[in-house]
């Protein structure tokens, strides 16, 4: 019984010591944004509309993926500017823009092996990459166009 007792504490006090020194090692790593690590960096593109005669409509395919935010310039005044990432899928239609969702999800077989080879590798560098696939469309119009654009979630 006695052996036991030891036995137990000794492994409870590896245990606390362990986890401890866990801790303190992740706290020394650093979360970055992994997308420019798993798929490359993205380059943005823009385009331009004119919506004082005729309203502008931004369709979303896929709006868990892809979020938008709205920033003002009063100098743009008739026109609105549309800021994306390089690999979304863009359609264009008159006056209507469709972002379809940007990731097809077909996975290779050797895939899995290079996402797990890129995450040892920022281990080894002391980052931790983040898989947040969520990217923002950037809206860019005066204040007053604001009502001149319509945003539509499929």
């Amino acid at each position: 019984m006695k052996k036991f007792l030891i036995s137990l504490i000794v492994g409870i006090t590896m245990m606390a010591i362990g986890t401890t020194m866990l801790v303190f090692e992740i706290k020394e790593f650093e979360f970055v944004d992994g997308r420019s690590a798993y798929y490359g960096s993205d380059t943005v593109k823009t385009q331009t509309f004119r919506v004082k005669n005729q309203d502008l409509n931004i369709v979303f395919e896929d709006d868990y993926y892809t979020g938008y935010e709205w920033k003002y310039d009063e100098s743009m005044k008739d026109e609105v500017r549309i800021e994306y990432t390089s690999d979304m899928q863009v359609k264009t239609n008159g006056n209507t823009m469709i972002i379809e969702e940007r990731y097809n999800h077909e996975w290779g077989v050797n895939d899995g092996m290079d996402f797990l080879n890129t995450f040892l590798d920022g281990l080894k560098q002391r980052k931790v990459y983040t898989m947040d696939y969520r990217d923002n469309v950037v809206i860019v119009s005066s204040s007053q166009m604001r009502d001149r654009v319509h945003v539509i979630s499929d």
